[in-house]
């Protein structure tokens, strides 16, 4: 009876530990697409996916990535001219300013003259491969921390910023040593912006009280296959299939 009790538990043992070892490496259903909030001072306040910011013209420029002197990365970036603002959400006569928000809480404030420019898009791809924080402030010459990656909410404001000094005339903190000259690229035949989706118009987070410069993420996903619930997994059938080889041999003596 003790030996039936016991095989039986060794069953049940295998069987969940085999149906919780399916859900670990079974991939997640539903995940939503990475998606851009953009809010304050508009018009159409929207949140659009990372499909419908590729489905925009594109525009191709050249940059490199440099923190406080140290080369990061550099390229032809892809991705989205910041005029799109504009063009989808209508940018309030009033607007001043733009803030910029990753998903890792890293924010950055610019005064709208220092980031419409033709150079200063919102990338998703770098040499044509798309680029692991999905998408990046690209500001060709600036210090990697005006480089806000993981951006996932765009805010714009009627508050008056202060252009960031510089020796320059574009208002950013760029060196003679590093300026560099873009890479001609084509610029792709320009295609129907699709529809965004509104969204009631939200308070403007308020401002964090210091942040740090974002360097490109590394990737932290977990494991989707634990090697603890392996060790358990295996385990767990070893002795199963002992205990039933055992049993079955003492019970035909």
């Amino acid at each position: 009876m003790k030996k039936k009790i016991f095989l039986s538990l060794l069953l049940v043992l295998t069987i969940f530990l085999g149906f919780i070892t399916l859900r670990a490496v079974t991939p997640a259903e539903g995940t939503s697409e990475w998606s851009l909030m953009i809010d304050g001072a508009v018009s159409h306040p929207a949140l659009l996916t990372l499909s419908e910011l590729m489905a925009m013209p594109n525009r191709t420029v050249y940059g490199e990535l440099y923190c406080f002197g140290v080369y990061v990365t550099g390229g032809n970036w892809t991705g989205v001219s910041l005029s799109f603002i504009n063009d989808t959400v209508g940018l309030d006569q009033s607007a001043m300013s733009i803030s910029f928000y990753a998903t890792d809480g890293y924010e950055k404030e610019f005064s709208l003259t220092d980031v419409l420019r033709e150079d200063v898009i919102i990338a998703y791809a770098m040499n044509g491969i798309p680029i692991s924080e999905t998408l990046r402030l690209v500001v060709p010459g600036a210090n990697g921390e005006f480089w806000v990656a993981m951006i996932n909410h765009i805010t714009l404001s009627t508050t008056s910023v202060s252009p960031i000094q510089s020796t320059t005339s574009v208002g950013l903190n760029l060196k003679p040593s590093e300026q560099q000259s873009a890479t001609p690229q084509p610029t792709s035949t320009p295609i129907p912006v699709p529809a965004f989706t509104p969204i009631p118009p939200q308070p403007t987070p308020s401002p964090s009280a210091t942040s740090s410069p974002s360097l490109p993420p590394t990737d932290s996903n977990p494991e989707p296959f634990p090697l603890t619930w392996a060790v358990i997994t295996v385990t767990a059938l070893v002795v199963g299939s002992t205990g039933t080889t055992v049993y079955l041999k003492k019970r035909n003596q």
